[in-house]
């Protein structure tokens, strides 16, 4: 048997509001021990996830392929290999296209770039 995508959406909801009410006790990263959240997960210092995370951006390198800029490319590969090391990146000499994408995904939120809310300028 399968569940479908919302008995599976309402299980995991209902595990997140369990823990957050203290009914169960949360999950652990299985590399560090740590609490499981979303953040942990992007930001595990464990250096087996530094590396899946590096990996990771150099894939997201294919954005090329639909006609980004190779230079706003490069810059959001800069800092998404700086976010997890709580590095902090400006966006300085991005250049005028690349900087206002910065500046708006600064607005939005990097955190929600990770997750797929990626800024359009």
């Amino acid at each position: 048997m399968t569940l479908s995508h919302e008995a599976s959406v309402r299980i995991l909801w209902r595990r997140q509001n369990d823990e957050a009410n203290g009914r169960v006790a949360p999950r652990q990263c299985p590399r560090c021990q740590a609490p499981e959240t979303t953040e942990h997960v992007l930001v595990c210092p464990e250096t087996a996830a530094g590396q899946v995370w590096e990996t990771s951006v150099r894939e997201f390198g294919a954005l090329k392929s639909v006609r980004t800029d190779p230079r706003l490319v490069r810059k959001l590969c800069v800092w998404l290999l700086a976010w997890p090391k709580g590095q902090e990146y400006d966006g300085a000499r991005a250049g005028p296209l690349a900087q206002a994408a910065v500046e708006e995904q600064f607005r939005l939120g990097w955190r929600a770039m990770v997750e797929g809310i990626i800024s359009k300028k």
